[in-house]
């Protein structure tokens, strides 16, 4: 299992660029899997690294991080299947 980040607000986390996180209530940059850590400590360590602060975090385990198996668990992905199409 692993664990990913999760803001009721801004949705599920899937990576950042130049400094700007990426979320599937925002913008997913392209994305199509969530960022997956080892252990909720991990993705704690990770998230306090960050300049803005975000209150409402959580961390769910997921068997991994690919849009589908964040849909199974119920989670919104924003437009990560539509990534995923048009990479093709």
């Amino acid at each position: 299992m692993s664990i990913i980040i999760v803001s009721a607000e801004l949705g599920v986390f899937v990576g950042s660029f130049l400094g700007l996180g990426l979320w599937t209530n925002l913008d997913t940059g392209g994305q199509i899997e969530a960022v997956t850590f080892e252990s909720e400590i991990v993705a704690l360590e990770f998230a306090e690294t960050w300049d803005t602060q975000i209150p409402d975090l959580e961390f769910f385990y997921v068997r991994n991080g690919h849009w589908r198996t964040l849909i199974e668990d119920g989670l919104p992905i924003g437009d990560m299947a539509e990534n995923e199409h048009r990479a093709r």
